[in-house]
């Protein structure tokens, strides 16, 4: 048997790789003639930079930037040569593929969810101005950039990034002011205190992206993504809505763009950075997971493979729409093959799916449902491990 495991990160257990050489490792220790490769996922989120980077022979850089609280950190990014780019890549980004190098930004390394203790996340502070440093850094060696979205702890509509690239807040640079969200004590701003003093015309952006969510409304980047993110009160909510609306009308004023970017697909994606970033960047969104298995060649491995294991920490309503192994394991049933996904927890409604209760997707949970959430990510690996040899009967 051909099994290809695909699996995705499990949010604070385990990253996409290191669940990928648990399972074959557990697979191999069996040795029934298993023939097995590993493919880990990324749709924009953690992993996005090195994984692509690597799958082309590309090279990886280290930069120390402002993280998402204001402590300097370590961040990874790639490039990779033009003629490295994948040629299904390539009809995805349209005119911009016609490039010498390409600078492959991972949001999550900058401004990433999981760089935050929970206890300490707050979108209110929260800030992508390390982001911004990475655009700033890559631009002196590429002359396009694609940046992965997903996983962030921010909320602050990209004005973060764009604080490192040129704009101000009246006379004093927004940057001076970080961690404080962007604009911390007087914000909102009165008319006109926002300028842009960018002296560089900077690279354009291709933005890898897992949503469709709009800019503001229930299910835009605040009331969408905020409670997982540290807003977890309907007052907090309303504020940073409010505020955020106030922030746009005032970039739209400096930018001369239209409010109806606000509604395009993806605007709302990781706090929205996408649509602040577009305002004074030439920018183009792309689906991550159409991106990303047009460039780890995932027709031709799901083509190889009898089975496809797949998963990711949380499966839920969101799994059949743009996330990556959910991607997989669409392309896998429309080939005829089968596919078993396991998670950390499957949402009630995902097994009523159409392709679900055909049987040609079956899902497994890793952990008890009343378990507490600690102790299960304790045991994310020696599960996924156990569970892989049970649902193939090794």
């Amino acid at each position: 048997m051909k099994i290809l495991l695909a699996f995705d990160k499990f949010k604070d257990a385990a990253g996409a790789a290191e669940l990928c050489r648990a399972g074959a490792w557990s697979l191999a220790e069996e040795d029934k003639g298993l023939e097995i490769q590993s493919l880990p996922l990324t749709d924009g989120g953690e992993g996005f930079a090195s994984l692509l980077t690597q799958t082309v022979g590309g090279s990886l850089r280290r930069s120390m930037v402002t993280g998402p609280g204001g402590e300097m950190q370590e961040a990874v990014w790639g490039t990779v040569k033009g003629a490295q780019i994948p040629l299904e890549v390539r009809s995805l980004l349209g005119k911009e593929a016609d490039t010498k190098r390409l600078g492959i930004i991972e949001m999550a390394q900058a401004a990433g969810l999981e760089q935050v203790r929970p206890e300490h996340r707050d979108p209110f502070v929260t800030t992508t101005y390390g982001v911004g440093q990475l655009i700033a850094e890559a631009s002196a060696e590429v002359d396009l950039i694609l940046l992965g979205l997903g996983g962030s702890a921010t909320n602050d509509l990209g004005l973060g990034a764009l604080a490192a690239l040129g704009l101000q807040a009246g006379d004093v640079s927004v940057g001076d002011h970080c961690p404080q969200w962007v604009f911390p004590k007087n914000w909102p701003l009165p008319e006109g205190a926002l300028q842009w003093t960018g002296e560089r015309t900077w690279p354009p952006v291709v933005a890898a992206c897992d949503v469709d969510n709009p800019l503001f409304g229930p299910r835009g980047a605040t009331r969408g993504f905020g409670p997982q993110k540290g807003l977890r009160t309907e007052e907090s909510l309303g504020r940073m809505e409010t505020a955020c609306q106030e922030m746009a009308r005032l970039v739209e004023q400096l930018s001369g763009n239209s409010s109806s970017k606000r509604n395009e697909p993806g605007s709302g994606a990781a706090g929205g950075i996408s649509w602040g970033l577009g305002n004074f960047l030439s920018l183009q969104r792309v689906p991550g997971a159409d991106l990303v298995a047009a460039w780890q060649e995932w027709d031709r491995l799901t083509d190889w493979a009898d089975l496809v294991i797949t998963g990711e920490g949380c499966v839920d309503e969101g799994f059949f729409n743009g996330k990556g192994p959910g991607a997989i394991a669409r392309m896998a049933v429309a080939k005829g093959g089968q596919v078993k996904v396991l998670a950390g927890k499957v949402e009630k409604g995902v097994r009523e799916h159409p392709l679900t209760r055909k049987g040609q997707i079956q899902f497994f949970d890793l952990n008890p449902s009343d378990e507490p959430l600690a102790v299960s990510l304790r045991q994310t690996l020696p599960r996924l491990q156990k569970t892989l040899r049970d649902c193939l009967s090794l």
